[in-house]
Formats: C-alpha cells, structure tokens, sequence
C-alpha cells in the first residue's frame, strides 16, 4: 500500500488522478474491512487437498474478486488455491489477498530466467523460412502452438482482419511477438517442470502468455479449465480440456454432451418456453450485454426494419453477420478462408453479383466501443476492408453499422439467410428457422441444423444461388432450438456470488464485480459455489452440464 514521494507528488500536482486514485484504495480498503472475519476464518482451514492453480495477468480488480470468492470455496473443501500473474498486477493482488489468498507465483521470474537461457537471435533463429501466413501458423515450438499465438497477437495489435507479410512494419511486428511467444513458452515449460499443480484454471486461454501456458498445462496431462463468462452476466460456462479438445469454443457442447442433449426429453412447451426466454433476454437488455451494447437497441416490425434499411420488398434478405476482423481469428475450429477478412471480401464479391436478394453487412456489436478505442476518426476494419477488395457497393448491398438502433432480435424476423464463419449468430437464427451458411468448423457446425462447406469453392457457389436455398424445416428448428436451449441454460452455471455488473464509478459506468457473500457460511449455502468447486474437483466431464 506505500506510495512513493515522486508517485505522491504527481497526484498532487494532477487533482482529478489525484481524486480517482483516492476512490481506488478509499474503495480497496473498505472492502479489505468488510472481508477481514472471512480472512481470519479462511487462514484457520486446511489446505490438504488438491493444489488449483489461478491463471491471470488482468490488474482488473473485478477479477480478483470473482477468482478470490473462488478459491475462498475452493479452500473450504480442502483445496490449495495458487495464483499465477505479474508482479504488475497489483491491483487483483490486493482484492485476492483481502478474500484470504496468500500464495502467489511470478511468471515474470521464468520469463526472466527463459530470457537469459535463450537470446533474441535464439528465438529468432527458429522463425520458419519461407516466412508465410502457412509455415507461421503450423508452426509449433515444444509442441506449443507457438505460430497461431503469434498471427492472433499480430493481427490484434494492427486492428486488422489481415497482415501483409511482405510489409517491413508487419515483419518486425511479427519477429517481436514471435520472440516473446517463445520465451513465453520456455518460461510456461520451465514453470510446470518445477513442480505442477492439479488443477489449472484459465479465465483467457488465448493470446500471449496465456496461450504458451494453456498449451504447456495440457501438454503436462494436467486438469486444464475454462471458466468463461456466460450469454448473461450472472452465468458462467465450464469446460475441461485436452489435447483432443484444445481448439473447442468454451461455449460448445462436446460430442457426448450434445448425444445426451438429443436423448433427453423434449416437449413443444419447453420450445416455446425457450424462444419466449430468448425474447425476454433481448427485451429486458440481459442477453450478450457486453459493455452495454443493447442500449438504446430497439424491437421493431419487419416492414419498419426494411424500410429503415432501405431494402427491396419483393426480395429476400441475405445478412452476413461480420465478425470482429482481428479478433480470436485462429482459436476454435478451421477456416475455409485465411482469415475473417479474406472470407468477408470474397463474399462480398460473390453478392455484388448475386442480385437476387438484398444483402446486408451486419457489422459486429462490438466494434461500438473497438472503435472509439481507436481513437477520433477511426473506422471499423470490416468497411475499410471491402472498400479497398471490393469497392464502391451496389443498391442492392448495405452496410449495418454497429450503433444501429434495431435491436438483433429483430433482424430474426426479415432475414431469410444468415452467414457467419462461426458466430454466436449461427446458434440463435436457425432457431427461426433461418438457414445458416458456415465458413469455417467448429462450436456448431455439422450438428444437423447449418448448411456447411468442406471448400471455399463449394461455400461461394452457394453465395451464387443463395436464394435457390429454402428455409429450415421444423425437425432441422426444433433441433436448433434444442441446441440453443442446451447451451444457453444446460451449459451454463447460475453465478450470483459474484456477478459481473455495471457500476457507477468517478463520474461513468464500468463492469465491476458485485459479491453477495460476505463470511464462510454464507460461502457453504451458496449453491452456485458448491456447484462451480465440486465440478472443478471431483468430476471428469468434459462439459459443465445440468439436465
């Protein structure tokens, strides 16, 4: 908690920091207060049981009290919580710390050792030659995917859906990732090697240094889980990995699981019962609500939707659901196309010709607040992409910008194809009974209610003849929305212990961590605690999953 002269002095100097930095620690230490009796009876239990390991390197104090009520349930079964970050993060340190967590390792001390044992020319040295997207992205090192790490990370720093391997910018880009990804995997290798826990858990799995440890736990056979977040933000998703599953979407469902999905029961009642849950989900704001991109989002008739699109009436409606161009391009599945970018130009190209229905650019929710990330007059990559592959658009293709005011939902109504490489879209249209065209595997493609292409050819034919396709058929819907049903409540962990909100802090709105347990015994009555440890401790499912 010491504040240096020079650190003091700066705050002084600057009021408003001075101000936000007061809030800060007035907010740690009151919360360090509320949980002092929890730390005291948290100090008193055994720790006998297995040794579970906290991965991350957020200074986001929202994180260490969602991993802090964790390990304070993992502590009450027996269980020795450890937690892996950066002496940086000082921040989740200290809300751990105040929730009972006392043992801390430093991945910065391996990355240190990792640099001195392997010099940059080293690392270097490894680069494969010819450098192309290919030989970089089957690249392993230590049988760690090395080379995948490196293009997401690339592709994420240039805030684009591409990289231009020939550009000298892109290059020296690449070289520097690809040195730390290396000394990140000799570190992650050097940490396991000295002694292993039982159990790991990953709250982000991708990306540098998560990646080079993820793959190295899994290359150790350890318990390696994803914890993620949810399609709501009192829900958590649970999957436990190998090296058979390592590239599965968190929010999937496995082969058994989906096999049991199919066996179990499954009225018309429940059906509705969903749809009218999805509806509501998107109604009251709660549903994919991140960093409160529903606001202001309205449910509107198809005929005001069309007309607001400015589309043509007697056509059908084609809507290609953009992703985030750069973002976890190569963590789940195989893509037809190189990248995001590539598929969404190509097909673009394809509509330009195919006038047979309107087509619309749905540009991904997200990029509201990408965007102003990037500062006064930045644009989303997915315009600037098609303006420089394909150019200057026809009447009968628009582009959707984020902030639109037409909620998602309502697209459900008026749109007659949906296309997605693999999109959260993709589980949620064919629900409607809205054919699906995939351009890549992976989450839920071949499950029986998409319309998937094992060629690039073979996908862009179908962009040629889209409006040829009819809609789904009731069994191919009803399958949908069994599927959806599954994911989004049998995949999912009620998590009101701690729930991720919005909070009003300093003057705005932040995601914030709310807790709603406050000693042990509160702890020991919170199903959803019970639940999350005894599935990370004693099961050996792959899936979290209650029917």
């Amino acid at each position: 908690m010491a504040v240096s002269f020079s650190t003091l002095r700066h705050l002084l100097l600057h009021p408003q920091k001075f101000w936000h930095v007061f809030i800060r620690y007035s907010e740690y230490l009151f919360f360090s207060f509320r949980f002092s009796g929890l730390r005291r009876e948290i100090s008193l239990l055994p720790q006998t049981g297995k040794r579970v390991l906290f991965v991350g390197f957020s200074d986001w104090e929202a994180r260490g009290k969602l991993d802090g009520v964790i390990a304070a349930a993992m502590r009450m079964q027996g269980a020795k919580p450890l937690v892996l970050t950066m002496r940086s993060c000082t921040w989740t340190q200290r809300y751990l710390r105040a929730l009972g967590v006392r043992d801390f390792l430093f991945f910065d001390d391996e990355l240190s050792a990792a640099g001195k044992d392997k010099s940059d020319a080293d690392s270097l040295a490894l680069l494969p030659s010819p450098l192309t997207f290919q030989t970089l992205f089957d690249f392993t090192y230590r049988g760690l995917h090395v080379g995948r790490n490196v293009l997401s990370t690339v592709l994420r720093r240039l805030k684009t859906g591409s990289a231009a391997f020939d550009d000298p910018a892109v290059q020296t880009m690449i070289r520097d990732c690809f040195v730390r990804s290396v000394h990140t995997a000799d570190a992650a290798c050097r940490f396991f090697a000295h002694g292993s826990p039982d159990t790991v858990l990953f709250l982000e799995k991708g990306y540098t240094p998560y990646g080079e440890i993820f793959d190295a736990a899994i290359a150790k056979n350890l318990d390696v889980i994803q914890y993620h977040h949810g399609h709501q933000s009192d829900r958590l998703v649970m999957r436990r990995y190998s090296p058979k599953n390592r590239f599965s979407h968190p929010f999937s469902l496995s082969q058994t699981s989906w096999a049991r999905i199919k066996a179990m029961p499954w009225s018309s009642d429940q059906e509705q019962q969903f749809m009218r849950e999805l509806k509501s989900g998107y109604e009251n704001g709660s549903w994919f609500n991140r960093k409160f991109l529903l606001t202001d989002k309205q449910l509107k008739s198809p005929e005001e939707c069309r007309k607001q699109l400015g589309l043509d009436p007697a056509k059908k409606t084609a809507v290609i659901f953009s992703h985030v161009l750069w973002d976890a391009t190569f963590f789940f599945g195989d893509n037809l196309f190189v990248d995001y970018e590539q598929w969404l130009v190509e097909t673009v190209k394809v509509a330009v010709k195919n006038t047979n229905v309107n087509w619309l650019i749905k540009l991904h929710p997200d990029y509201v607040w990408k965007v102003k990330q990037l500062g006064p007059g930045a644009a989303a990559r997915d315009a600037i992409a098609i303006q420089a592959g394909v150019g200057e658009l026809p009447p009968h293709i628009k582009i959707v910008p984020p902030e639109i005011d037409i909620s998602t939902y309502s697209f459900f109504a008026f749109t007659d194809y949906c296309i997605t490489v693999r999109g959260t879209i993709g589980i949620e249209a064919p629900c409607f009974g809205i054919p699906v065209f995939t351009a890549g595997t992976g989450r839920y493609s071949g499950l029986g209610f998409t319309n998937d292409s094992k060629t690039q050819q073979e996908y862009l034919e179908k962009m040629r003849t889209i409006h040829a396709f009819p809609a789904l058929s009731e069994s191919e819907t009803s399958l949908a929305r069994r599927h959806a049903y599954a994911l989004f409540q049998c995949r999912t962990l009620p998590f009101t212990s701690c729930e991720i909100a919005p909070v009003k802090k300093t003057g705005s709105i932040v995601q914030d961590a709310i807790l709603r347990v406050s000693t042990l015994d509160d702890i020991r009555k919170a199903a959803d605690l019970t639940a999350f440890t005894k599935w990370v401790l004693e099961s050996k499912e792959e899936d979290y999953l209650k029917l």
